[in-house]
């Protein structure tokens, strides 16, 4: 679910990279940070692995 639900704005510039007026950089950066404060809080796997797969969404934009 974490991978796929970025796929719903794929065309935002939240997954283009800066070079083409994208915040793609921010994004990953969110999106780890958001991650660690789950980790940090031990939240449930679900949240968790929902977590792992947006990051790895994101970076795999890059």
């Amino acid at each position: 679910r974490g991978a796929l639900t970025p796929l719903k704005t794929e065309d935002d510039p939240s997954h283009l990279p800066p070079w083409d007026e994208g915040s793609l950089d921010r994004s990953v950066a969110a999106e780890i940070d958001a991650l660690l404060a789950a980790l940090d809080r031990a939240d449930n796997f679900n949240e968790i692995a929902e977590r792992f797969g947006r990051v790895a969404h994101y970076v795999a934009d890059a």
